[in-house]
């Protein structure tokens, strides 16, 4: 759609780069790896055994970007 095209051009004016969910781990290492930043973004992510209430509504989380910064030795 028109609003999907608009959204990844704003995301990507200042050389950001969206991946794939499928490929977002092993992007964010290697990525990570050479020195850059990344950003994670978990949208409607209800698998996760991390559930917390957020402005009295559960909110779910994901532990990747934690681990990912572990492994790389990154700051979160």
């Amino acid at each position: 759609s028109w609003a999907y095209k608009w959204l990844l051009s704003i995301r990507e004016m200042y050389g950001g780069k969206v991946v794939a969910p499928k490929n977002a781990i092993q992007e964010g290492i290697h990525t990570l790896r050479k020195g850059e930043s990344v950003i994670f973004i978990d949208q409607a992510y209800t698998r996760s055994k991390y559930c917390y209430p957020l402005f009295g509504f559960p909110a779910t989380a994901s532990s990747s970007p934690a681990l990912i910064a572990y492994k790389t030795n990154s700051p979160m």
